[in-house]
């Protein structure tokens, strides 16, 4: 379910309607709704999108963005040695559209990062090279890992300094936009159930997500992280260990 993001839902949209090309990171915490924000932007009309692996190493991660390749329309197989062969396999894809628009999702951009792979410097080059000489292309890139994000893109200050055209770090939730996501939801709470609510899980819209309508502040908590088959059982520990200051403000 989305709700608020109106800002970033903006920025998004306006950078879609441009007459130029334009190359956006979007970076945060995980479970903040980063991808769901994107798909939302840009209504899943992507000419291209892919998502690094968790675990992946080179050869998995170039198999992977292979076959996404092949999902948009590249004749297959395709398992591209480098990452500059697949960026000069995504500028085919990108030039077989015929969409007005041509919005490149690359989720997770990180995770493909591995030892020496040099997929800054292909992302570097995709860019400076080509996209960004042309006035029809939106490059989105996302990251879970913040430091790496603002390292090696937002940051940069090899060949993508000052790249980018926009950038959203997207943070946790406010009480207040909890408070909207728990009434789309249908669940009646008062406010101190909300603060007691907001106290366990911060503000992640992911964990707001998973409430169940019908249980008490404690029942949903026991059902959420304790009890058997909990959907967010391996994620407790993760969760107090990485919540950043809860934003209070409505």
């Amino acid at each position: 379910m989305f709700v608020a993001r109106k800002s970033e839902l903006r920025i998004l949209r306006e950078a879609y309607d441009s007459d130029d090309s334009q190359f956006i990171a979007v970076y945060g915490r995980r479970r903040v709704g980063k991808t769901l924000l994107i798909r939302e932007a840009f209504r899943g009309a992507f000419t291209f999108q892919h998502t690094g692996l968790t675990q992946g190493g080179p050869q998995e991660q170039h198999f992977a963005f292979g076959s996404a390749l092949e999902d948009a329309g590249l004749p297959g197989p395709q398992t591209p040695s480098s990452w500059l062969e697949a960026f000069k396999l995504l500028k085919r894809v990108v030039d077989a559209s015929d969409m007005k628009r041509k919005v490149v999702f690359i989720d997770e951009l990180s995770w493909m990062d591995t030892s020496r792979s040099g997929l800054v410097t292909a992302l570097e080059w995709f860019w400076n090279s080509w996209a960004s000489a042309r006035d029809d292309i939106v490059l989105v890139v996302c990251a879970s890992a913040t430091s790496w994000m603002l390292g090696k893109v937002v940051h940069n200050k090899g060949g993508l300094y000052n790249r980018l055209t926009r950038q959203i770090e997207l943070r946790p939730f406010t009480l207040g936009e909890c408070e909207q996501l728990v009434h789309a939801k249908g669940i009646e709470m008062s406010r101190s159930q909300m603060i007691e609510c907001y106290m366990v899980m911060g503000g992640v819209p992911y964990y707001w997500n998973i409430l169940q309508k019908g249980l008490g502040v404690a029942q949903n908590i026991d059902a959420m992280f304790f009890a058997e088959g909990a959907p967010l059982s391996s994620e407790f520990v993760y969760l107090f260990a990485s919540l950043a200051k809860p934003r209070i403000a409505g």
